[in-house]
């Protein structure tokens, strides 16, 4: 459930950049004029008319309409497209279309749902995928599945080190606590 809430929040977040930047505006097929300081977003059909190299009009297209199949015409953008629509469209299926980028695309799903499962699919971010989920969880359990003795080391020390960060600050929170109970205990015994 704090996945989908952290799902959603980035998409929202990232829809606003766009938009607050001056980077959009969506007139790709509606022939309105185009407000000064705005570009227009290609659509896949403007992308046709192009000759030469569209690939970028392509990976642009994929991305503002949501289309895999421009992913698929967008050349060398192509991995990179299929990894942005795959986290865009919170669909990790999509990383399978994603060639090079594949291990990050599913790295990046691993970190957004929490979710070790994903580690393992994340191929050549495996142990980082591992790594960071071991410090954003606290669970030095997973710092064994990273690559190396030294990994796994390095790993359950940074754990281990975050625990006594957070446990030291919960202490001193329960002192201010008690400290702050005694000193409104005292001034309500002297009123």
């Amino acid at each position: 459930m704090m996945a989908n809430m952290a799902t959603k929040l980035t998409a929202i977040f990232m829809v606003f950049v766009l938009a607050l930047s001056g980077c959009i505006y969506p007139t790709a097929d509606t022939g309105d004029e185009i407000p000064e300081g705005f570009v227009k977003v290609p659509g896949t059909a403007d992308c046709q008319k192009l000759t030469g190299n569209n690939e970028e009009c392509y990976y642009k297209a994929a991305l503002w309409e949501n289309n895999p199949e421009s992913c698929g015409k967008a050349g060398p953008l192509k991995d990179r497209c299929f990894r942005e629509l795959a986290l865009m469209e919170f669909d990790s299926e999509l990383c399978k279309l994603a060639g090079t980028q594949e291990g990050q695309c599913m790295y990046e799903f691993a970190m957004l749902e929490i979710d070790e499962t994903l580690c393992e699919k994340a191929k050549d971010q495996k142990a980082l995928c591992y790594h960071q989920l071991a410090l954003l969880t606290l669970n030095p359990e997973l710092c064994k599945k990273t690559d190396t003795q030294f990994q796994k080391n390095l790993c359950t020390e940074e754990v281990e080190f975050e625990i006594y960060l957070k446990e030291k600050k919960l202490l001193e929170k329960q002192e201010l606590d008690e400290e702050l109970e005694k000193l409104l205990g005292e001034s309500e015994t002297t009123e």
